[in-house]
């Protein structure tokens, strides 16, 4: 009998043991998975990141020009007036506000990454004198602007001091040039 406790002993030691190696090695799988994940998210926000930048540059480069993300696969979303291109582990969006102005026109632009709704970079871009379909206003403002003189700002009395500094500045500097010219 004593020889079938040692043996049942032994069983439940091992039993025991093998149990706790397994969980364990649950543990590790998890944690491992866990590890697996974070490095997709990692490269996916790297590739995002570098994607955005490159189409910030090239909508920049392209005054807005909306040719250029029909070309790279980008498809235009009505509801928000949204361009979305789907990635893998992110989704590009691009908006595009053209604001009117007195003289010319100032074109926002905003590339995001975006990774199940949440938002993960936001590059905004704009740019003066351009529309959003990439006609170029910048000749227009520059003709306009030269045509018209600049106005200068003065505060009432300020023009008095202004002289009169000027006109001091001047007596001290010509009292300077006298004495080094005597020594």
């Amino acid at each position: 009998m004593k020889r079938e406790n040692k043996t049942n002993a032994l069983l439940v030691e091992l039993l025991i043991v093998i149990l706790f190696f397994m969980l364990g090695a649950a543990i590790l799988i998890q944690v491992f998975h866990k590890s697996h994940q974070l490095e997709k998210n990692a490269q996916a926000s790297a590739q995002a990141l570098v994607d955005a930048q490159n189409v910030a540059e090239t909508l920049y480069a392209m005054n807005g020009d909306t040719d250029y993300l029909q070309e790279e696969g980008f498809v235009f979303s009505a509801e928000g007036n949204v361009w979305l291109k789907p990635a893998e582990g992110y989704q590009l969006r691009v908006t595009m506000v053209d604001t009117a102005l007195v003289k010319g026109s100032i074109l926002e632009m905003r590339v995001e990454a975006v990774v199940d709704d949440e938002v993960l970079l936001s590059l905004p871009c704009s740019k003066y004198g351009v529309t959003q379909n990439g006609e170029a206003v910048t000749e227009d403002i520059a003709e306009e602007g030269t045509e018209e003189p600049a106005e200068e700002i003065v505060e009432e009395g300020s023009e008095e001091s202004a002289a009169e500094s000027v006109e001091d500045s001047s007596e001290g500097m010509t009292e300077e040039n006298t004495e080094e010219s005597s020594e």
